[in-house]
Order: structure tokens, then sequence, then C-alpha cells
């Protein structure tokens, strides 16, 4: 079997990624312009295809630190986000075939990015849909397990709220209607959160990986409905909110959160209602980004999520791999 890599354009490349089952709201064309933007970075959609058929995507990143070539997918503006590679028309395909798509696909779009853009190291975060990680070992890569949360959101309200921890389940059924509202809100929602996670990071001392004309920029230019600020208020009062974004399956508890002043568990209920809202529109899953902070997955956990892997793979040259200096300058 032989594969075409081929780079892509945007209206091409949509079409495409809506056919797979493993890409992240990331993977669209306006978002993937949208990182290009603010990464410093420079992306090349690369696409699969046997004979005229599309297999797979797989958008990377070009960029220059020092001396070196970096790609990247996603770059490091993303932080914790997948990326990656991710298939196309695997669905029911039968083993052997599909592993044999998936380690060609996989080979060939590392040969055209050596080829091309020669790089002194090369960093991938995968989807937890995409799984199956050997083709880049059988590359040279090194591998390392991380983790996400996800609710299955293919049930009633009633059986998903019964799962939750005794004390989520307690917040949310004896809050009463009228001491809180959640809305979905635009762009002043947006900022309002955003100001919100800001503070709560000066006051903990930890770096915020993204700025807010990042945030504000995907809320404009990505398709209407990708990124959907949510606002809990009390008493009219901006208490928590959450920015998430949506993709046709799923639904990313991306930036917000945290403990609120009011003697509601704000948070709780957010999250609850961002739950009912996703599986009214026909969402599936309800992704939590992230369990691998102790501290944070003592939050996350009692909604009885399912544990979901992913990983970051690595390969570099010996004289990237010697320059320690650049690399701790670069830690992802």
């Amino acid at each position: 079997m032989t594969l075409d890599i081929e780079p892509a354009d945007e209206d091409d490349w949509n079409e495409i990624v809506d056919r797979s089952e493993e890409a992240s709201v990331f993977h669209g064309a306006e978002a993937l312009s949208v990182v290009e933007d603010h990464a410093g970075a420079e992306v090349t959609r690369l696409v699969g295809y046997n004979g005229n058929e599309p297999i797979g995507v797989f958008p990377v990143f070009e960029s220059r630190t020092g001396p070196f070539t970096l790609v990247t997918s996603p770059p490091k503006l993303l932080h914790t986000f997948q990326l990656g590679p991710a298939m196309v028309g695997m669905a029911g395909m039968k083993r052997r075939k599909c592993e044999q798509y998936r380690r060609e696909f996989v080979t060939e779009c590392l040969a055209w990015v050596d080829e091309h853009i020669d790089p002194d190291s090369t960093f991938v975060r995968t989807t937890p849909e995409f799984g199956d990680i050997r083709p880049f070992g059988w590359n040279g890569f090194e591998a390392t397990p991380f983790y996400t949360y996800a609710v299955d959101l293919t049930t009633d309200r009633e059986d998903l709220i019964t799962e939750f921890s005794r004390d989520a389940r307690s917040n949310i059924r004896n809050a009463e209607e009228d001491e809180y509202t959640v809305e979905v809100g635009g762009k002043e929602t947006l900022r309002e959160t955003f100001r919100a996670v800001a503070d709560r990071h000066d006051e903990t001392g930890a770096p915020l990986k993204v700025d807010q004309s990042f945030v504000v920029d995907l809320y404009e230019r990505t398709p209407e409905g990708t990124v959907r600020p949510y606002a809990c208020r009390v008493d009219g009062e901006f208490a928590t909110g959450m920015i998430t974004l949506c993709s046709d399956s799923t639904v990313y508890r991306w930036k917000g959160g945290g403990r609120s002043d009011t003697g509601l568990q704000a948070t709780d209920l957010l999250d609850w209602h961002i739950m009912c809202d996703a599986m009214d529109r026909g969402h599936e899953r309800y992704d939590l980004v992230g369990a691998n902070i102790p501290r944070i997955c003592d939050y996350k956990a009692k909604f009885a999520p399912d544990v979901q892997t992913y990983y970051t793979l690595d390969r570099a040259n010996r004289l990237f791999s010697a320059s320690a200096a650049v690399k701790g300058a670069i830690s992802r």
C-alpha cells in the first residue's frame, strides 16, 4: 500500500475532519488558524490519501527556538490540550486493515515532515480517541501517558446524577432554582470568566498559559457554538463561569470553575447545567480536560467520569537532546 501525503487548504480540510471520530475541537481549520496566529508557529495541514480517499489528518506546527527547528502538534500554547493525527473512516474496518492504515499513515506523515521541515525535535500529543500509538514507537518516539476524565452523556439526567457522589447530588438537588441562574453568554461573559481565571492564577502564583486575546479570537473566528461561555449568577452577580469548547460529539470543560463566595456550590451547579445543555444538544461526552493533578481530580471524580488515556510523544536529534537549557526553555 502506498499513501500520498499532501498539505490541504482550509475548505478541503474541514470536510475531511468532519468525517473523523478521533479529531478534537482544535483540529478544525479555523481553530488551527487562530492557534497559528498566537503560537508563533506555521501550521501545515497534512492529509493522507489512499488513491482519492482520505484516510487521516495530521496538523503540524513549525517554529524555531534559537538554532533549532521544532515541529509540534499541538504547540505549547495549547498546554494540555490534544491534537496530533486523527484517522478517517476507520469505523467498522477490520483490525488488520485498520492497523495497516494507521501504521502507514503515521510513518508517511513523519517522513513528509523529515523531508520538508527536517526538525531537530518533534512533539505530539494525541487525542484519547486515537488510541494506538505504536506507530510512533516504531518510528523512534518516546511515549508518556497522561489522563483525562470524560462523563458519558448518552443517558438520561436521572441516571446520570444518580452516579454522582453524594455531596454533588446534594449540592445540585438542594439548590433552590430562584437562588441562582446559569446562562450561556457572549463575549462579555467570556471576558468575565477569563478575568476570574486570571485572578485565581494570580492568587496561587501558577502561570496562565493563554491570554484573553487568544480566547476571544477563538470565539470570534471559529464556527458559531464552538466556544460557549457559561456563567452562574447568584442574586444577579457573577459567581463562577466556564468557557467550554464544543465539537460534534464532545463538550470540553476548558477554562473556569473555582470557588465562589456565595453559600451555594456554584461550580457544581454550573457543571450540571453544562452537562444537561450538552445532552439536550446531542453531545455524547463531557471532557473534564485533565486528570493528572490529585487535588483537581478530587473535584472532577465526583461526576463519575471514565478515565481516558492520551500520550505525549517525543523524538529529537542528539544535538537537541544534549541542549538541556533549550529543552528546559520550551518545556511542554
